[in-house]
């Protein structure tokens, strides 16, 4: 499944995940402005870059962390421990 992921050029953080599927569940490619759309109105279009990427399945929050390494323009994927402590932020 080919995903588009919107990311902060400054820390690779991805702030939107969005694919295009037609009628019968396929995925299909975007035009750079197409992608441009697709970023949130309330986020600066000049410092968010995007990066997509064919995945099985985009994967859960809960089980993967994904970030953009910005230098290199490639995915990160972190898989996250299921049986580490929960953080809480104070």
């Amino acid at each position: 499944m080919l995903v588009y992921m919107i990311y902060d050029k400054s820390n690779g953080e991805i702030v939107h995940i969005h694919r295009n599927v037609d009628i019968n569940g396929r995925s299909y490619t975007c035009t750079e402005e197409e992608i441009h759309r697709m970023i949130p109105p309330h986020i600066d279009q000049k410092s968010v870059g995007f990066i997509s990427a064919e995945l099985e399945q985009p994967p859960s929050g809960r089980q993967v962390k994904m970030s953009v390494d910005v230098t290199k323009n490639t995915l990160i994927q972190t898989f996250i421990d299921k049986d580490a402590p929960i953080e809480k932020n104070e």
